[in-house]
């Protein structure tokens, strides 16, 4: 993870920062979610919903929404 400040995270000209960002949440808890985001980065509900976002697009192949838990996880690998 970055040693920037918090609020410069979310509006940090470098798109690769911010998913790192949500990447290491998403590792330590298995799952990601707005509000895990917002309550992690202390961030208002729309920047974590626009980190969320940004997560998502660049990882839509390998999550998934989890209705039961209210946040994405990782889709099983499937083997062939």
């Amino acid at each position: 993870m970055t040693n920037e400040p918090l609020s410069a995270i979310t509006t940090s000209p470098d798109a690769q920062t911010r998913l790192d960002v949500v990447s290491a949440i998403f590792k330590e808890h298995g799952h990601v979610n707005r509000h895990l985001i917002s309550e992690k980065l202390m961030l208002t509900k729309l920047q974590a919903s626009q980190l969320l976002r940004e997560f998502l697009n660049a990882h839509a192949a390998l999550v998934a929404w989890d209705g039961a838990l209210n946040a994405y996880h990782m889709k099983p690998v499937r083997s062939v």
